[in-house]
């Protein structure tokens, strides 16, 4: 395609040079037409005559060369000049034609104007044919090839640009800060960068053209507003817009008579609800909501969906690939999900976002494009899982300046510059993806994101890493291999001291598994109601028999098993990737049996402090009292005398509290 490309260019440029020769020898067996040029025997298409760069710069300019020229008119409404059949070479002057700071009106007609390279400036831009500060002037049937610019009006409004054959160059036709112009039945195709391209240039109408194979765009519409769009044929690119203010969107009128690659070009803009219909060449959404993108083949055209300033929508089992700049691109959207599609082979990245936050972007396959795979800019809180980045030209996974998104279970593989990179982002968290044999495995310019998480879910698999797993644990200091790394993976491009600390030894599996298990107390008995949760967030219930089913990804989990009344268990356990995984759970122990533990205890603790002291007790005899009837034998001496003996007795007591 890029030889015939060049072929073709060849050709022109040859066809070109000779009709300014011919334009020199007079055919004396032709017809002349009212302006005085000869055409071709048998034909009524005049014969160009060669003329320098013609550079008109005022009303008074205009006149002059018009008159000392031979120009027809006299740069009325009603009598335009009229400037026609001239093939100027451009070469070395930066343009062919330039009209500038005038109000006259005029036409240029039938003229071949080509090959302006290699200067610029406000008078000059490389421009086949230049209006600047103009109106009213009609453009018609004229052919501009092999310039930077081939048609450029800058500042330039209510001019008409009809029939003329703009391919071949680096912008077939570009508007500049111009409004209000009409741009007809023009061929802007095999140009290098756009056929049609307004920037900053509202309230045109652009209708009938075709623009096709142009390497970036067929229209594209940059800051621009209320344009009109319709009946454009774009084979091979399409329409791209972009502006970072909502008018920039959703005040343009495009219909379904635009056609990339034969089918339509769906434009829909401040629409709540709605599926687009199948079959479409081209989709487009401006402050939408809700909107369903599904199963459309947009491939081979500038951009396949495109959203901007919409809402929740989803886009889904789609293909959109090969296409010259983005597969899927997002600007200023929220809360949308993007997944099942392929973005690949595009000529720039297969999925871009662009101040663009809350979306979930999974289970894509954004590979083998020129640029990334998935690209985030400006862009914060957004999921990004299970999607294959790989092949990419440049990296499989960018983010630039956009904070706190997840990036999990991805397969970053073959890329021309980093699995993933984050420029000057911050607080993401990048875990069980699969690094494998990038040019650079991964980039991290702040150290301010998290390459792995907790232990034991841990961190990703890099393809060069070699170290050895023989311990597990937190700190990794606990005899017996857990499947991650004893030590953290740090070849993370970015001088910022990035590190996965629990880096994985085998690949990560984004494949979802079965759990299932049994909640039972101390007793025997089911427990219901039972909450077991993963750490990685997935939760269940069990039912009345203590029974629970969760699905997850495979890997190493702790697993938390908790219930009001009962003591919280938690356990590790290691998921692999077949269907189903059936998990032991010790039983739980009521809370209330503890407390009956307890008791028993203190009860027990009493009882022993007893025994203890009837044991002491025992160890010292109690005097025996004397009787009744032997205290009744004794005589008043001894009476009296056991008397004294007690009264002493307590005295001594008594001295002895004392002291």
């Amino acid at each position: 395609m890029k030889i015939m490309k060049k072929v073709i260019v060849i050709t022109i440029t040859l066809l070109m040079l000779m009709s300014g020769v011919f334009g020199m020898i007079n055919v004396g067996t032709g017809s002349e037409n009212s302006a005085g040029i000869s055409s071709a025997p048998g034909s009524n298409v005049p014969l160009l005559t060669s003329h320098a760069p013609i550079r008109i710069n005022s009303n008074a300019d205009f006149a002059n060369q018009a008159s000392s020229e031979g120009w027809k008119g006299s740069g009325t409404e009603g009598d335009p000049y009229i400037i026609e059949n001239y093939d100027i070479n451009g070469t070395g002057y930066g343009y062919c034609l330039y009209i500038g700071n005038t109000t006259a009106y005029f036409v240029v007609r039938n003229c071949s104007l080509h090959d302006v390279w290699g200067n610029w400036g406000i008078y000059l831009a490389n421009s086949g044919l230049y209006l600047y500060n103009v109106t009213g002037g009609i453009l018609d049937k004229n052919t501009v090839a092999n310039n930077y610019f081939g048609i450029f009006l800058y500042s330039s409004n209510s001019n008409t640009i009809t029939n003329n054959n703009a391919s071949n160059n680096g912008y077939g036709i570009w508007l500049f800060f111009s409004s209000n112009n009409t741009i007809a039945n023009n061929n802007a195709s095999s140009n290098t960068a756009y056929g049609i391209y307004l920037d900053s240039s509202s309230s045109n109408t652009i209708t009938n053209n075709t623009a096709s194979s142009n390497n970036d765009d067929g229209i594209d519409l940059l800051i621009s507003s209320n344009n009109r769009i319709t009946n454009n044929t774009m084979v091979d690119d399409g329409i791209f817009i972009w502006g970072y203010s909502l008018e920039h969107w959703n005040t343009q009128s495009i219909d379904t008579s635009n056609t990339v690659n034969g089918k339509p070009v769906y434009y829909w803009k401040n629409q709540i609800g709605g599926t687009v219909p199948a079959g479409a060449g081209e989709v487009i959404l401006a402050n939408c909501t809700n909107i369903i993108v599904e199963n459309q083949n947009v491939s081979d055209g500038s951009v396949g969906i495109e959203l901007g300033f919409s809402t929740s929508c989803t886009i889904q089992n789609n293909t959109a690939s090969s296409n010259n700049e983005v597969g899927i691109s997002l600007e200023s959207s929220t809360n949308n999900t993007i997944t099942n599609n392929t973005a690949s082979s595009n000529n720039e990245d297969g999925i871009r976002l662009s101040s663009s936050s809350n979306n979930t972007i999974t289970n894509n396959s954004a590979s083998s494009n020129d640029g990334n795979g998935i690209y985030l800019d400006s862009s914060n809180n957004s999921i990004i899982t299970k999607n294959t980045a790989s092949s990419n030209n440049g990296n499989g996974i960018y983010l630039d300046s956009s904070n706190n998104s997840i990036i999990a279970k991805n397969s970053a593989s073959s890329n021309n510059g980093n699995g993933i990179a984050l420029s000057s982002s911050s607080s993401n968290t990048i875990y069980h993806n699969n690094f494998i044999n990038n040019i650079k495995q991964a980039y991290d310019n702040t150290g301010t994101n998290y390459w792995n998480t907790e232990y034991p879910t841990g961190g990703n698999y890099w393809s060069n890493y070699n170290e050895i797993d023989n311990n597990h644990g937190p700190y990794q200091n606990i005899s017996g291999p857990d499947g991650i790394g004893d030590t953290p993976y740090q070849n993370i491009l970015g001088g910022s001291g990035a590190q996965d600390k629990y880096p994985l030894m085998a690949p990560a599996t984004t494949e979802t598994c079965t759990i299932i298990g049994t909640v039972r107390g101390t007793d025997g008995h089911p427990v219901a109601g039972a909450t077991v949760t993963l750490d990685s967030g997935e939760a269940a219930t069990t039912d009345e028999n203590g029974y629970f089913k969760i699905q997850a990804h495979a890997g190493y989990h702790n697993l938390t098993i908790s219930k009001d009344g009962y003591n919280t268990e938690t356990i590790s356990t290691s998921l692999n990737s077949e269907e189903v995984n059936e998990v032991q759970i010790p039983p739980l122990a009521a809370s209330h049996e503890n407390n009956a533990l307890s008791w028993l205890w203190i009860l027990l603790i009493l009882i022993v402090l007893a025994a203890i002291g009837v044991a002491v007790a025992k160890r010292k005899k109690p005097e025996e009292m004397p009787t009744e009837s032997e205290e009744a034998n004794e005589s008043p001496e001894e009476k009296e005398k056991t008397a004294m003996e007690e009264e002493a007795e307590g005295s001594e007591e008594m001295i002895g509290e004392s002291e």
